[in-house]
C-alpha cells in the first residue's frame, strides 16, 4: 500500500495557510465586513489560480453574505461557482488585514480523479478499465475517502483517500490482494519496518516514479509520449531516511526525482528538479496580467508569449521569460520558479509603448 503523488489538483498557498485579502481597511475587531470587498478579493485572488490549475475551468463570480459577522463568528463561508460545483470558500478575521480567505482542502476535478485511479490499477493488476469517480468539482480535506466505481473487476469498486499535500491513497482492490508493484516493494517495506538494512533495486523504484509522472500531468497527455521510464541506479541503500535519486527519461530532459521509503505510507518521492510547461506558464501570466489591468480599470485586449509550447526541467530558483502585451504596449515578464512542483512567481517590467 503506497501513496501516490498527483498535481493534477490545484495546489497553492491557501491550501496550507489562509491568502491574505488585499483589503486596504485596517483590522476592526468591532466591524463587520461588506460581503462585496470578500467577492472581490476571491475573485482577483483565487478564481484566476482554480481557472488555471484546473485546465481553463469556467470560474464565475463568488458569492458572498450581504454583511459577514466576524467577531461573533470569526470563520465563515462565501461559494465560488466553478462550472457546475460550488465551491466554499472559508473567510477568516485576521490580525494584520481586515479579513483573509482560503481553501481548506485541495479542488480535484472528478474525472481526473477517475483517471489517476484508473492508472494505478493497471500498473499494479494489469488491467485496463473504466473507473467512475462521479462528476464536477470537489473539494477535499485531509482524510476524506471517495468510492470510485471499477467496471470489469470482482471487487467492483476502488477506494481512495485524500492524504494532503497532493497524496493519494489506492487501496488494494477487494477480492484482488497486493498488485504487481505493491508486492515486489513489500520484502523492502518489511525490513525498513523492522529497522533492519535495506537496500532495493533501482527496477523496484522506477515503476512508482513513472506512474507518478502520469498522473501529475494527466491531462497533459501529449508531451507525455516520448516518456521511456525512469533510470534509477542498480541498487541503493534505504535504510532510515536515506533516499535514491532517478532521472525520468523523455526528449532531451531528465529531470531527478528523489524515492525512500516512509513506514506509514510505503514508497514516497518528490522531485528533485521542476517540470515546468511553458503552455501553462503562458495561461498563469495571462491571469495575472488581466488581474492587474482590471485593477486599474484598463479594458485592452491582453496576451502573453513565452515562445513555443515545451517542456523546460528547471531547479528551483531559476527563471525564465516572458512577453505580456495589453493594447499598444508590451512589458517583460520574468517567471521564477518557486519550489519542485511547478508553483510559479512572475514580476512584470512596466509596461511600454511598442516601437
Amino acid at each position: 500500500m503506497t501513496v501516490r503523488h498527483v498535481r493534477f489538483a490545484i495546489a497553492f498557498a491557501a491550501l496550507a495557510g489562509m491568502l491574505a485579502a488585499c483589503a486596504s481597511v485596517p483590522a476592526n475587531p468591532n466591524s463587520d465586513v461588506h460581503g462585496a470587498d470578500v467577492e472581490r478579493s476571491i475573485d482577483a485572488q483565487i478564481s484566476p489560480l482554480l481557472r488555471v490549475g484546473l485546465d481553463d475551468a469556467v470560474v464565475k463570480p463568488s458569492r458572498c453574505p450581504e454583511r459577514i459577522d466576524l467577531t461573533l463568528h470569526p470563520k465563515q463561508f462565501c461559494e465560488l461557482p466553478i462550472e457546475d460545483s460550488r465551491i466554499p470558500i472559508t473567510v477568516r478575521a485576521s490580525s494584520t488585514m481586515l479579513f483573509a480567505v482560503g481553501l481548506e482542502g485541495t479542488v480535484f476535478r472528478m474525472r481526473r480523479l477517475a483517471g489517476f485511479a484508473a492508472n494505478d490499477i493497471a500498473a499494479e493488476y494489469g488491467i485496463r478499465t473504466q473507473v467512475d469517480c462521479g462528476r464536477g468539482l470537489r473539494l477535499l480535506t485531509v482524510g476524506t475517502h471517495v468510492r470510485c466505481t471499477v467496471a470489469g473487476t470482482r471487487a467492483g469498486y476502488a477506494e481512495l483517500e485524500f492524504r494532503g499535500r497532493n497524496r493519494i491513497l489506492v487501496r488494494p482492490l477487494a477480492g484482488m490482494g497486493r498488485g504487481r508493484l505493491a508486492e515486489a516493494v513489500r520484502p523492502y517495506l518489511l525490513r525498513h519496518a523492522a529497522h533492519r538494512s535495506t537496500v532495493v533495486p533501482g527496477t523496484v523504484i522506477a515503476p512508482y516514479i513513472v506512474l507518478q509522472i502520469r498522473n501529475q500531468f494527466g491531462g497533459k497527455a501529449a508531451w507525455l509520449r516520448p516518456l521511456h521510464g525512469a533510470r534509477c541506479p542498480d541498487r541503493a541503500d534505504l535504510s532510515g531516511a536515506k533516499r535514491m535519486t532517478c532521472r525520468l527519461q523523455y526528449g532531451d530532459g531528465l529531470p531527478r526525482y528523489a524515492a525512500w521509503i516512509d513506514d506509514a505510507e510505503g514508497v514516497r518521492m518528490e522531485p528533485v528538479d521542476a517540470i515546468m510547461l511553458t503552455a501553462m506558464a503562458r495561461t498563469s501570466v495571462l491571469e495575472s496580467l488581466k488581474a492587474k489591468l482590471a485593477a486599474l480599470g484598463r479594458k485592452e485586449l491582453a496576451a502573453v508569449d513565452c515562445g513555443p509550447d515545451r517542456i523546460l526541467v528547471q531547479q528551483p530558483g531559476s527563471t525564465f521569460h516572458c512577453r505580456a502585451y495589453a493594447g499598444r504596449e508590451q512589458a517583460d515578464v520574468t517567471v521564477t520558479v518557486v519550489g519542485t512542483e511547478g508553483d510559479m512567481a512572475f514580476t512584470f517590467a512596466p509596461l511600454q509603448q511598442s516601437s
